[in-house]
C-alpha cells in the first residue's frame, strides 16, 4: 500500500533504525523491507477517488485496473462499510498482496462492486512497525483541531555494567533518539494545526516540580503541562538495549498521552535493532 495516498510520507519519519554506541563487528537480523498490499488509489478524507498510481509489482494501479474511477466514494471492503481511514488502512494491510478483494463504491448515486487484485509494495521494516502510532497522530490532525505535542524520553536502559560507560552511553543516546522522532514529526505533518513543542521547556517544567518521565506522572501534573506550555499531547519513549549471547536487541516503546485526560491515546512497543555481534 502507497502511504502517499493518505497524505503521509511515511518513509520520512522512519528510515532506519538508531545504531548508537558498539564498536563490534555486526550483522542486522531485522528485514529492511516488508512487502505489504495495496490498492494503488488515492482518496481524500471521505473516501473520494482523487487518482491513482502504479505499484512495485504492476506498471498499473490494481484499482484503476479493476475499473475505480477518480470522483467515485469508496464505501466498503469485502462487505466491511468505511468508517476511518484508519480502519481502510488495516483492512488492507490484513491482506496479501495478489489477494482479491470485493470494493464498494458509490458512482453517481449508484452503488458499484468490483473485485480488486491487490498490488504490493515494499516499505521500510522501521515504517512497518511503527503504523499504529502514525495513524493515531494523522487522525489527531485530521480532526482540525490544534494539537500541540512535546516528545520526552522516557527510561532508557542498557545491559552495561560499566556504569560510567552506562552513563555516557545514555548521554549520547537520548538527545540522538529525540532528535530522530522530532526531525521526522516536523517533516511528516506540516499541516497548520500542528505544533511541536520544544521539549526543553517540558524537561524544565518536570524538574520544577521535582518530577522524573520515567516514574508514574500524576493527572496534576499534565493538567499543569497544558496549562503552563498549551500542550495537548505528549509521546513517551522508552528504549532499551539488551544482550542476548551473540546478539544485540533495542526496544521502544511509545506511548502517546492525551494531556487533558492522561489517557494513554496509543502504546507501541517495537524492537527496532537485532544484531549478531562479533567481537
Amino acid at each position: 500500500m502507497s502511504w502517499k495516498q493518505y497524505g503521509l510520507t511515511l518513509v520520512v519519519l522512519l528510515l532506519s533504525s538508531l545504531t548508537i554506541g558498539c564498536a563490534t563487528s555486526q550483522k542486522e537480523l531485522l528485514p529492511r523491507k516488508v512487502e505489504v498490499a495495496t490498492l494503488g488509489v488515492k482518496t481524500d478524507k471521505a473516501f473520494k477517488v482523487l487518482g491513482f498510481y502504479h505499484v512495485s509489482d504492476l506498471l498499473v494501479s490494481p484499482a484503476k485496473k479493476a475499473g475505480i474511477e477518480v470522483g467515485d466514494i469508496l464505501r466498503a471492503v469485502d462487505e466491511i462499510p468505511l468508517e476511518s481511514h484508519r480502519q481502510f488502512r488495516e483492512l488492507v494491510l490484513e491482506k496479501n498482496p495478489r489477494e482479491t478483494i470485493s470494493l464498494s463504491v458509490e458512482r453517481r448515486g449508484k452503488l458499484l462492486s468490483f473485485d480488486v487484485a491487490l498490488g504490493s509494495r515494499n516499505i521500510p521494516y522501521h515504517t512497518y512497525v511503527r503504523l499504529p502510532m502514525l495513524w493515531t497522530l494523522e487522525d489527531l490532525v485530521n480532526q482540525g483541531e490544534p494539537v500541540r505535542l512535546s516528545v520526552i524520553m522516557g527510561e532508557i536502559s542498557a545491559d552495561m555494567k560499566n556504569k560510567y560507560r552506562l552513563k555516557k552511553w545514555r548521554r549520547s543516546a537520548e538527545p540522538e533518539i529525540l532528535a530522530y522522532y522530532e526531525n521526522g514529526l516536523i517533516r511528516l505533518f506540516k499541516q497548520p494545526n500542528f505544533f511541536l513543542i520544544d521539549r526543553h521547556m517540558t524537561e524544565e517544567l518536570l524538574k520544577g516540580e521535582q518530577l522524573s518521565m520515567e516514574g508514574s506522572i500524576s493527572q496534576e501534573t499534565y493538567t499543569k503541562l497544558g496549562e503552563m506550555l498549551g500542550l495537548t499531547h505528549i509521546m513517551i519513549i522508552d528504549y532499551s538495549r539488551t544482550r542476548e549471547e551473540d546478539k544485540i536487541r533495542d526496544t521502544e516503546t511509545l506511548r502517546l498521552i492525551e494531556v487533558d485526560t492522561g489517557r494513554v491515546l496509543e502504546s507501541l512497543t517495537v524492537v527496532t535493532r537485532l544484531q549478531s555481534v562479533v567481537e
